[in-house]
């Protein structure tokens, strides 16, 4: 689905410009699903 893809680019880019913690607890959300 390229539109989630295109959502998920810009998420990152996003998160990139956000403080790392931030970052780091997603993807700790993300490990726990």
């Amino acid at each position: 689905m390229p539109i989630i893809s295109a959502v998920l680019g810009v998420a990152f880019k996003a998160l990139s410009k956000v403080k790392k913690s931030t970052w780091n607890a997603m993807k700790g959300a993300m490990g726990a699903v």
